[in-house]
């Protein structure tokens, strides 16, 4: 006996549409908050230059009467050109009135998390281009191994190296590290194993030397003049 079933009255199925829209995943940004941001104003040209006095030496011992030698001032300057970058979508009016979702929000959304994510990935392209770099074991990149990972001694060890060169702390006394997610978990299982060997299974409480943020670094190029308040190398 034949029967009617959903397969041989497909015209009479309808679909049925949930206006929920699912979201996507994005990147966890950090480097932009990181960054000091400067505005150019208009009319200005389309570059930037900051004047930083180089250090001067020790005072010399002085001798009753006599006029010291005197020493000379020694400048340089840091400069930054403004780029532009930009995205848009075309929506017709006629997709905006007849279209289920919101299609001027969604565009709005979705170009407004581009933008945050173009931004952050140029300022991290410019600390990548660092060459004032340290890297985990003090090798090279080519000469780095799955075993090269990083540790709290590392992370003590790029403290010194900053307090040496008396660079300023970012906030609170501490300094500003942002690593990507597969570095923390090193980081974190590192530190933990050490910790639970001495004091079990409670959890402690730990409270770095230095301030370490995750990031989930992404490509893409923005629009901003960058001058990043601390240039970090790789680790």
């Amino acid at each position: 006996m034949a029967v009617n079933t959903t397969s041989t009255l497909t015209a009479n199925m309808k679909l049925y549409y949930d206006k929920m829209l699912l979201d996507n995943l994005y990147p966890q940004l950090r480097f932009y908050q990181a960054s000091s941001k400067k505005s150019l104003p208009t009319r200005e040209g389309k570059s930037v230059v900051w004047t930083r006095y180089k250090k001067m030496a020790k005072g010399g011992q002085l001798t009753e009467g006599v006029v010291p030698t005197e020493s000379m001032l020694s400048s340089d300057n840091i400069s930054a050109t403004l780029k532009q970058f930009g995205d848009f979508v075309k929506v017709s009016d006629l997709l905006s009135l007849t279209a289920i979702d919101p299609v001027i929000e969604s565009a709005t959304k979705e170009l407004s998390e581009a933008a945050a994510l173009t931004i952050d990935s140029e300022i991290r392209d410019v600390l990548d281009a660092n060459t004032n770099v340290r890297r985990v074991n003090g090798k090279a990149l080519s000469a780095m191994v799955a075993t090269d990972v990083l540790s709290g001694a590392e992370v003590r060890n790029a403290v010194r190296i900053l307090k040496a060169k008396d660079v300023k702390p970012h906030t609170g006394g501490d300094f500003l590290g942002i690593v990507h997610p597969n570095c923390s978990y090193d980081l974190l299982v590192k530190t933990w194993r050490s910790l639970s060997g001495m004091i079990g299974n409670k959890i402690p409480r730990i409270r770095w030397t230095s301030l370490i943020i995750e990031a989930i670094p992404s490509r893409a190029p923005i629009a901003d003049i960058i001058r990043p308040k601390l240039l970090l190398g790789k680790v």
